[in-house]
C-alpha cells in the first residue's frame, strides 16, 4: 500500500525500486491517490494503470493517513 499525493518523484522512485529490485513474483502494489492535481503525477499514475501488478485507488476525501490505509486494506 502506497498512499500518495502530488509527489511523483518519490512515487516513481518507490515504484521503480520495487520493479527493479524485487525477486518475488507474486506481489501487487496498491497506490492510494489522495487527490493529486499535478499533471506529471496524473500522467505517471495513468501510465501505471495498464500494469497488472498495480492497482490505483482514487480517494479525494480530506487527508487522514489511517483512513486512507484502512480503505486500502478493505479494497
Amino acid at each position: 500500500i502506497i498512499p500518495t499525493r502530488d509527489q511523483v518523484s518519490l512515487l516513481r522512485q518507490g515504484i521503480e525500486s520495487i520493479f527493479d529490485k524485487t525477486a518475488y513474483k507474486n506481489y501487487s502494489i496498491l497506490i492510494v491517490d489522495n487527490g493529486s492535481e499535478d499533471s506529471e503525477t496524473l500522467a505517471y499514475l495513468k501510465s501505471l494503470r495498464s500494469n497488472p501488478k498495480v492497482q490505483i485507488l482514487d480517494d479525494s476525501a480530506p487527508f487522514n493517513f489511517s483512513r486512507i490505509n484502512n480503505r486500502a486494506v478493505q479494497a
